[in-house]
């Protein structure tokens, strides 16, 4: 199973969200037949911020994760 997961807050944040990626990788990395896509974009700054949300989830994310079995974003 191809499971993608939005690893964007990584690069935002080290606080609760950031956690919850890093823990959910954690987890899902011990899965057997899981084939993990990490995607993000940008980096902490308000301008990657808003781009992030105006252009990368509407419109970029969604032709990136086609052949994706699941997607998870934060």
């Amino acid at each position: 199973m191809r499971v993608g997961v939005d690893t964007s807050p990584l690069v935002q944040t080290r606080a609760g969200t950031a956690r919850v990626v890093r823990g959910l990788l954690a987890a899902l990395r011990t899965r057997p037949g899981l084939e993990l896509e990490l995607l993000s974009f940008g980096g902490a700054g308000r301008a990657s911020s808003v781009v992030r949300d105006a252009l990368w989830y509407p419109m970029t994310l969604p032709r990136r994760t086609e052949r994706l079995d699941v997607l998870h974003c934060t």
